[in-house]
C-alpha cells in the first residue's frame, strides 16, 4: 500500500495535465483519475463514520482543487461518485481477468491503487458489519433483560397480590 503524506499527495503528481478551470463537461482524464486516487489513498475518506463522509469527500474535493496540476473544479459529490465508477470498472475488469486463466494483466500504478483501495474498503465494510452485530446483539441482550426482569415484577406483583387474599 502507498505511503503517502496526507494533504500534499496530488500537487505532488507530475502530469500532464493543463491547468484549466472551466465549467464546460469534460471527461476525466488517466491523470485526472490517478491524481484523484493517490488522494483517496491519502485520505481514506470512505473510513470515516457515519455522518462525516461527505465533508471527508469535500475535504479531497478542496485538497485537489488547490492542486495546480489538478485542472478540473469538483466537489466531494463528483469525486466520490468518479471513485465508485473507477471502482466498479476495476471490480469488472478484475472478474474478467479471474475468467480468462493465464491472462495476466499489466500491473498500473492505477490498478494497484484500485486493489489497495478495494481491498480498504472490503475492511472498512467487514468492520463496520461486525460493529452492527455487536450493537444489535447488546440490544437484544437489553431486551432480553428487560423482559425477564418484567416477568420477575410481575411474578412478584401476583404472589403478593395472592398473599392478600
Amino acid at each position: 500500500m502507498y505511503k503517502l503524506s496526507k494533504r500534499l499527495v496530488t500537487c505532488s503528481a507530475t502530469t500532464n495535465m493543463s491547468v484549466q478551470h472551466d465549467t464546460k463537461r469534460k471527461k476525466w482524464t488517466f491523470d485526472e483519475d490517478i491524481v484523484l486516487l493517490r488522494q483517496v489513498s491519502a485520505d481514506l475518506p470512505f473510513e470515516a463514520s457515519h455522518g462525516t463522509i461527505g465533508s471527508n469527500w469535500e475535504s479531497v474535493a478542496r485538497t485537489l482543487t488547490s492542486c495546480s496540476t489538478f485542472g478540473r473544479n469538483v466537489n466531494g459529490k463528483k469525486c466520490q461518485n468518479r471513485f465508485n465508477i473507477l471502482l466498479d470498472e476495476h471490480k469488472i475488469l478484475r472478474q474478467e481477468a479471474m475468467k480468462a486463466s493465464g491472462a495476466s494483466e499489466d500491473e498500473t500504478e492505477k490498478t494497484q491503487l484500485l486493489d489497495d483501495l478495494l481491498l480498504r474498503m472490503q475492511e472498512t465494510e467487514e468492520k463496520s458489519v461486525k460493529a452492527s452485530i455487536a450493537a444489535s446483539a447488546a440490544n437484544r441482550s437489553k431486551d432480553l433483560n428487560a423482559h425477564h426482569e418484567m416477568e420477575y415484577l410481575v411474578d412478584m406483583l401476583r404472589v403478593e397480590s395472592e398473599e392478600q387474599l
